[in-house]
């Protein structure tokens, strides 16, 4: 019960890319390895990020049963930051990293969808970071329907963007893989922090102290 929603969660960044390459693999063989081929270069910095930012739900369980609930808030928005505060890293190594690409047969396509994403980095340690406000406490359920409904969403998308829909827009390709991608995400991580704002945990966790806290960032970190 607690650690699927922590699998899903994890789970989520690689079933986002899954649909796109599914999705691609029907629409055509180049769009499929460009996307195969760059979903591999943004794995490696989503996943690193995810992880450190999930290591929050060790402060959080500790915080909830030691009856320090007003520490959770600022803690969790410490590690917003730190979402936030990651492209300052991962941005300049995407860009550097697409000399993998170079060279390739399918260097501008995947390059396409590998800039896409890189734009975006932030979005999934944010997901983990607002995930693991309700892991951290056993909120499990929360998170198992937040990620199907962000599941459904990208797979409606995909189908859409990159086949298009004959009179209202053309099939974009592998430029509407990542844009569904992107969108999911997106969504996944504002339901998340919406419901962290709610007046309930405001009064409980202390979700509206937002300050920067050098001290507290560093020591999660």
């Amino acid at each position: 019960v607690l650690s699927f929603p922590l699998v899903l969660s994890t789970l989520s960044a690689s079933l986002l890319g899954l649909c796109d390459r599914y999705f691609l693999s029907h629409y055509s063989l180049e769009a499929w390895k460009a996307c195969t081929a760059a979903a591999n270069l943004c794995f490696f910095y989503q996943m690193t990020l995810i992880m450190v930012a999930t290591a929050t739900q060790a402060f959080i369980g500790h915080f909830q049963s030691s009856h320090k609930r007003d520490h959770i808030g600022p803690l969790v928005w410490q590690m917003i930051y730190f979402s936030l505060l990651s492209m300052l890293i991962t941005y300049p190594l995407s860009l550097a990293t697409e000399f993998y690409l170079k060279g390739s047969e399918i260097q501008g396509p995947a390059t396409l969808y590998f800039r896409y994403l890189s734009l975006v980095n932030f979005l999934y340690p944010l997901g983990g970071v607002l995930s693991s406000f309700y892991i951290g406490r056993g909120k499990t359920r929360i998170i198992f329907l937040v990620n199907l409904l962000t599941q459904l969403i990208n797979i409606g998308l995909d189908y859409l963007l990159i086949f298009g829909v004959k009179g209202w827009f053309s099939a974009m390709g592998i430029r509407g893989a990542a844009v569904a991608t992107i969108i999911a995400q997106s969504i996944f991580c504002l339901i998340l922090l919406l419901l962290f704002l709610q007046k309930k945990h405001v009064a409980t966790y202390r979700t509206d102290l937002k300050k920067f806290n050098k001290t507290l960032f560093w020591e999660v970190l």
